[in-house]
């Protein structure tokens, strides 16, 4: 990446964005509707809430629009009231809430603010203190809120649910006596008969600590707050497992307004309990909101470059994508180069320090693609240019534009073609949400400003349907590429025992001159020119080997960004065979390597113009 003036003023804003002013003491760069008052020669910038309270009074003493502002300002009760041990400076300092921190206090807010029970789930980067902030935020209620509401800490092992009470027991300890009652106490209590609880003396709350081993201990127990930490590696057993233990702690909490439930967790690999919940909350199918928090929203994650231009001409594909789609400035990305030379593998440092939800959730195994390749691959992918569908219109297809479409098109046909200038390929999955996805993705074969030919992706369409809407679907988008050709995988169609399948190939066959037809041999030895790609030990071996090629050397070109996990879970059976990491897919990566393949032997498609040539050079 070239480093100039343009490059250095945009650093200089990330980074000022990074540290924008945050004083919760003033309520400055809090969270929240607020209103700016001037209250004895200062400027406080207080909740609204606070104002339109009618206990408000703009004459009121100091210690009692504290306690007012208390109830409806969570960041300035945590630093005015509470204390955390700095792990930079090894000192008890104000609890005042990082970036990461703040995210999360958004999400509980809006869900307390509408009167809701709290439900979240978080994915997390290591060391940003999510624990401190869930259990800051229960002892805020547990305080301030609600009486004789009691919580519960679940972590995989019990010195780690302890290390979290351990936590509420320093945040008490620094509590302001003239902000509690008469009858109060700033600690925990050991309650008689209850090894694993404490009591808030005066509060009627009680904290109690379990693990996934041990969840029996709380059942029947009333609790109306649960802080689950770590999820990801709790306990499966033989016999019960992490959704023994959810029931187990959270069955007895109501629906109400202040109950809480928080899962959070740094990820543990994929098709676990907590990567399930994850996903099925993003799907919008749980009872939860979620929040991930990328390594790049700490802002402690920095590193002085003492070079700029240098270690910007030193940037490798990775590092650029996180300057150009993830807006880091150079000193994040200085400090993400650093601490990715403490680890072997790069998928352990995306594990630990993950810059999306899918790099959380990958870990180091037996994969097949270069992730540094895969990186470079990532840098090309844009959003699309058009959404929609391609639908046949008489005897030609036009695309009809919708911002629902499932059709991505990153570039339409070009003037000109001829039918061999377009690969269209097509792996078919199932119809159910839980089968493989079909996929269509559209190549153009052109030539690249040098001369060379260069695929690149310009329409991609994944989905769930039937076979012959998947057909038609196929032949429409084949078409409006000037007829391109139609390499569809043959595996399901030959096997489907209802021979609907080659029914379907017949049918294309018949309706679409120009599909890709493999010569093949009865047992007899006669020669049959089937329609159709079918896939084998020996050509998937060989058509993984290009396509490995063809990343490595950046020989293609990728728009579409759904693509890259399945680069990056894309791994070595045992044996000579190749497959999706188990809980993933390879779907549309199978379409890239099949264009790819046929695009070695396909006749030339045409050689483009010199005015083509400068636009691509251009673009």
């Amino acid at each position: 990446m070239e480093y100039n003036a343009h490059t250095a003023a945009e650093n200089a804003r990330r980074m000022a964005a990074l540290h924008t002013p945050y004083r919760p003491l003033t309520g400055e760069g809090c969270g929240g509707e607020r209103t700016a008052v001037s209250r004895g020669g200062k400027l406080l910038f207080l909740p609204v809430a606070v104002t339109d309270d009618a206990g408000y009074d703009p004459s009121m003493s100091d210690q009692a629009l504290d306690m007012l502002r208390f109830k409806h300002d969570f960041e300035y009760w945590a630093a005015r009231c509470t204390r955390i041990h700095d792990k930079y400076t090894r000192r008890n300092v104000p609890f005042v809430l990082n970036r990461p921190q703040r995210r999360v206090v958004a999400a509980l807010e809006e869900m307390r603010l509408r009167n809701e029970p709290l439900r979240l789930i978080v994915l997390k980067a290591r060391q940003w203190g999510c624990s401190t902030l869930v259990a800051a935020y229960m002892l805020w209620i547990q305080m301030i809120h609600r009486r004789n509401w009691n919580s519960v800490i679940c972590a995989h092992t019990r010195d780690t649910s302890l290390s979290v009470r351990l936590t509420t027991e320093m945040l008490l300890a620094s509590y302001p006596e003239e902000y509690l009652g008469d009858d109060e106490r700033a600690a925990l209590k050991p309650l008689a008969g209850m090894s694993g609880t404490r009591q808030i003396p005066g509060r009627g709350a009680a904290v109690t600590v379990t693990s996934s081993y041990g969840t029996n201990s709380v059942r029947g127990l009333d609790v109306t707050m649960a802080h689950l930490t770590e999820v990801a590696f709790w306990r499966q057993g033989r016999a019960t497992g992490p959704e023994d233990t959810m029931r187990a702690v959270t069955s007895g909490i109501t629906t109400e307004p202040y109950t809480m439930i928080v899962l959070e967790s740094t990820a543990h690999g994929e098709n676990n309990y907590f990567h399930n919940e994850w996903k099925r909350t993003v799907e919008g199918k749980s009872d939860k909101a979620w929040v991930f928090v990328p390594w790049y929203e700490n802002e402690a994650y920095v590193r002085e470059v003492i070079d700029p231009e240098a270690f910007a001409a030193a940037m490798d594909g990775y590092e650029e994508w996180l300057w150009n789609e993830r807006g880091c400035s150079l000193e994040q990305i200085c400090w993400y180069r650093a601490r990715r030379r403490e680890y072997g593998d790069r998928r352990h440092m995306q594990s630990e320090f993950p810059s999306t939800p899918e790099e959380a959730f990958t870990e180091a195994f037996n994969g097949v693609f270069s992730t540094a390749d895969v990186d470079n691959l990532r840098l090309d992918c844009r959003d699309p240019e058009t959404k929609g569908e391609v639908v046949m219109k008489g005897r030609s297809a036009v695309v009809k534009e919708s911002a629902e479409g499932e059709t991505l098109i990153w570039a339409h046909p070009r003037p000109d073609t001829r039918p061999n200038d377009y690969i269209c390929t097509v792996d078919i999955g199932g119809r159910t949400d839980e089968a493989d996805y079909s996929v269509i993705t559209v190549m153009d074969r052109h030539f690249d400003h040098r001369g060379l030919r260069h695929p690149e992706v310009v329409a991609s369409w994944r989905g769930h349907i039937d076979m012959d809407i998947l057909a038609t679907k196929a032949v429409a988008m084949a078409r409006y590429y000037s007829n391109a050709l139609l390499v569809i995988e043959s595996n399901s169609l030959e096997s489907d025992a209802a021979e609907a399948g080659p029914y379907i190939l017949k049918t294309i066959g018949r309706s679409y001159q120009n599909m890709y037809r493999r010569v093949a041999r009865d047992t007899l030895g006669t020669a049959d020119n089937r329609p159709g790609f079918h896939t084998n030990r020996r050509t998937k071996g060989a058509m993984i080997s290009n396509l490995v090629a063809r990343v490595r050397d950046g020989e293609y070109t990728e728009r579409d960004q759904r693509v890259i996990p399945e680069y990056l879970n894309y791994q070595r059976l045992p044996g000579t065979g190749y497959g999706a990491k188990e809980g993933c897919h390879d779907d549309m990566l199978m379409t890239r390597a099949m264009a790819l393949f046929v695009d070695l032997d396909a006749p030339q498609p045409t050689r483009a113009t010199v005015s083509e040539l400068l636009k691509l050079q251009i673009r």
